[in-house]
């Protein structure tokens, strides 16, 4: 019979003995659940090693061999919080290529997970432990001096701050769905992907009440090599199953989602820090300024949870003019599809709700003739391949781009109107391209107790409730507390690739309330397809460094935290955005009260006011690309 979830607490105090004992129990309990044969063992010779850090600390490390294999080989680092076999099932078909194509493959956990001595943080490691490993690959007997790092999601994290550490064996990297732990970059100032506009993102509890747990079994002391390997072999300790958004996100307050599970996490410290905790820099995976050395192939899809802090990371390397030749090794593909995706695509691809036609992409031979270039030496002409490949929606096809920033952007300006009734797609909001010249304000009410329910966008891993990807919102946007604006029929093409700026006058009855914006493609058939999302914290309107509250009845200017997107409007099609206050589960619940929100179990209702007019300019400003 199926368990939802198990408590257990496993603790430093309990001993090795115990800890394996009560990890075999688990598995027995688990065992007819799920199958965990390797599917790479047929094609390697598999070693397991005790891999020793700087400070002594042991990260347990797999490395699969080639078969057939001869003479000095480069290999491929995977570094990650989950178990080798989830990462073998989320990358199978690249990891099966590079064994065939001749590569080692390391599997090494994270510190503080599974069989890896010390304590885990959340980042933490991806510097030293990544410097110390890459310099023990090096020196293997096997290895040709050469270590590529792979990766997505964590794993694409831990690369990025190994890049900065400019080891001399890191050659190359391929970066996949990253940014977790990317500091203030570009037009970002949130800490990693913890946050967007100060406002915590929910799926991180169900991240901490599985991968986040601070405490794994151990093997016991004084057992012999063999004996660690038919443990690591034999047992799932994988302890906890999978939790969904829906198991969790409506308790109150929020800082015990994790706790009441029984898991002993992480949760509670973060959902505690404000944006400007110092802890933030101290896990931060990279920040402006710092070197990045590393030749890297960057994925990322255009319904990524990462995207947007990914595309900034990149364009800032890019930018580094002392630099130079670092820029010349960077590349980056945006694909659709969701958060690590990639060879997901078919001939006819369903996004969400949405067919954006055929996607597909080689991947695989993007891949190998990277690491061929830089881990083998072979010369091809990898290095002549565009530095962004982007899908285009609505069009329905890649573009390449020799420049990017793209060289021929421009950008358009829509400012937002209504004559005072805005609420739902029945209202008279609208989008012009000239601002409003009576001024007029519409107004919705946000009840906590009653949010707007998180369908489609850049969600990630929320559960099977609350899918990431362009769903069409036509039969949702009937609630009177989401203002809807949308523009005239388009009369020529309009195509959209890179950071919307949107501006909103806002006036509430409440200190603190959240302003969240969705941009859709409108058919004109009615569909309305979203195409990425973004949210404010108001408090957090003048910068990050501390609390700004509102005062009822005033008129502020909030620039929504910047949001990535990559669509072609079709001429007939419309331009919507949709403002309202809140995205739940996707987002924190403002209880609109000035409090902490994470210890708070009632809110109030905020009476809130979107304000049009040439004084107050309420508009988007969106990045076109010219052909």
């Amino acid at each position: 019979m199926p368990v939802k979830y198990m408590s257990i607490n496993l603790n430093k105090s309990a001993t090795s003995f115990i800890l394996v004992f009560v990890l075999i129990s688990i598995n027995v309990v688990l065992a007819a659940e799920e199958t965990l044969d390797n599917p790479l063992e047929s094609l390697a010779h598999v070693s397991n090693h005790f891999v020793s850090m700087r400070d002594d600390v042991r990260m347990w490390s797999s490395v699969y061999m080639p078969v057939n294999q001869t003479g000095k080989v480069p290999a491929v680092l995977i570094r990650t919080p989950y178990r080798f076999i989830d990462e073998m099932r989320g990358g199978l078909a690249m990891q099966r290529h590079f064994l065939e194509q001749g590569y080692a493959l390391v599997f090494q956990h994270e510190r503080g997970h599974f069989w890896s001595e010390g304590e885990y943080k959340i980042n933490g490691g991806a510097g030293d432990d990544g410097y110390d490993t890459v310099d023990w690959i090096a020196r293997q007997p096997w290895s040709n001096g050469k270590v590529g790092t792979f990766g997505c999601s964590s794993s694409g994290d831990n690369q990025i701050r190994l890049s900065a550490r400019e080891h001399p064996a890191h050659a190359a990297a391929i970066i996949a769905s990253a940014g977790t732990g990317v500091g203030p970059i570009g037009p970002f100032h949130d800490p990693g992907l913890f946050t967007r506009g100060g406002v915590p993102q929910i799926p991180w509890a169900t991240w901490y009440a599985t991968a986040g747990q601070r405490y794994f079994p151990k093997f016991p002391e004084g057992i012999s090599a063999g004996q660690r390997d038919w443990l690591a072999k034999k047992y799932n300790i994988w302890v906890q199953p999978f939790f969904a958004a829906e198991d969790l996100m409506y308790t109150l307050p929020v800082m015990d989602m994790v706790k009441n599970t029984g898991i002993d996490t992480g949760w509670e410290d973060f959902i505690r820090r404000s944006p400007s905790d110092p802890r933030w820099q101290e896990e931060a995976l990279y920040q402006e300024g710092e070197p990045f050395r590393a030749p890297a192939l960057w994925f990322a899809q255009i319904h990524d949870i990462g995207l947007h802090k990914q595309v900034a990371t990149f364009e800032h390397i890019l930018s580094r003019t002392d630099e130079a030749a670092v820029n010349e090794h960077q590349k980056m593909v945006v694909s659709a599809l969701e958060h690590c995706s990639m060879l997901k695509e078919t001939e006819s691809t369903i996004d969400g709700e949405r067919n954006v036609g055929d996607a597909r992409f080689d991947y695989l031979k993007l891949m190998t003739d990277w690491y061929d270039y830089w881990l083998k030496g072979k010369k091809n002409d990898v290095l002549e391949t565009p530095v962004v490949q982007a899908y285009m929606p609505g069009l329905n096809e890649w573009q390449q781009y020799e420049q990017w920033p793209p060289a021929n952007r421009t950008y358009k300006t829509f400012y937002l109107g209504s004559q005072g009734k805005a609420n739902s797609r029945q209202g008279d909001g609208i989008l012009s391209p000239v601002p409003q010249s009576t001024p007029a304000l519409s107004s919705f009410d946000y009840d906590p107790d009653k949010p707007v329910i998180s369908v489609g966008g850049d969600i990630c891993c929320a559960g099977p409730t609350y899918l990431p990807g362009s769903f069409d919102y036509s039969k949702l946007e009937d609630r009177e507390d989401v203002l809807v604006f949308t523009s005239e029929p388009l009369k020529e093409a309009v195509e959209v690739l890179g950071y919307p700026e949107v501006q909103i006058y806002l006036s509430s009855d409440a200190p603190d309330t959240d302003l969240t914006v969705k941009l859709f493609d409108v058919y004109p058939d009615g569909r309305a397809y979203i195409l990425t999302d973004s949210i404010q914290r108001v408090r957090w309107r003048e910068g990050y460094d501390k609390p700004v509250f509102m005062t009822k009845g005033k008129v502020y200017k909030v620039i929504v935290d910047p949001m990535f997107v990559s669509n072609h409007f079709l001429p007939g099609h419309s331009i919507r955005l949709e403002i309202s206050s809140s995205n739940f589960p996707r987002y924190l619940r403002n209880m609109n009260t000035g409090g902490n929100n994470y210890d708070e179990t009632e809110g109030r209702i905020a009476h809130n006011s979107v304000h049009f007019s040439t004084d107050h300019p309420t508009r988007i400003v969106l990045p076109i690309n010219i052909k």
